[in-house]
């Protein structure tokens, strides 16, 4: 525990920085401990972030979680998100996207996108971001304009040893033509 004389040392030990640092403010004054509002919040963003990873929650929620509650919503490496996209829910990960979650804090290959099946949600995704895999092929492989869109963005076709040409060639890649 501390005493006064400990308080007088951290305090002497602080002015000393101020004075060498030149820093004009208290840095005493920023060891205060929290409030009871300060701490009642950080437990409410707590409990939100427990729940904003729960798979099927719905984006008014997150959107409570994240606003009022104060809930990371990148926790867990962007669980909320990669919960969605496996929903395939498109408005919940716009909504999640928008408030500041990010497709790539995960492994290529447990990479967000690699979950996304549709054009549009690897469109959205892409849109804020997201890093292609070559995941994204064998999710999409038989749908042309969503391999023409991931080519145009960047997606080297030259991927896992030339993997679009070997499906092709095996006939597992079906032509809209």
């Amino acid at each position: 525990a501390l005493n006064d004389a400990s308080i007088s040392n951290i305090k002497e030990v602080l002015r000393g920085w101020e004075k060498k640092y030149d820093i004009k403010e208290d840095l005493f004054s920023f060891l205060k401990p929290m409030s009871d509002e300060e701490i009642k919040k950080k437990e409410r963003a707590k409990l939100a972030e427990r729940e904003i990873v729960k798979k099927g929650v719905s984006k008014e929620k997150i959107i409570e979680y994240v606003k009022e509650d104060g809930a990371d919503i990148n926790k867990d490496n962007g669980i909320a998100l990669l919960n969605s996209v496996e929903e395939n829910d498109y408005e919940k990960a716009k909504t999640i996207l928008e408030l500041g979650g990010s497709p790539n804090l995960r492994t290529k290959a447990d990479a967000v996108i690699n979950k996304a099946v549709t054009l549009d949600m690897i469109k959205l995704l892409v849109s804020y971001g997201s890093e292609l895999t070559s995941q994204v092929f064998n999710n999409i492989g038989d749908d042309y304009d969503a391999i023409e869109f991931c080519l145009k963005q960047g997606l080297d076709p030259n991927f896992d040893n030339c993997l679009p040409v070997r499906k092709t060639c095996k006939g597992s890649y079906k032509s809209p033509s």
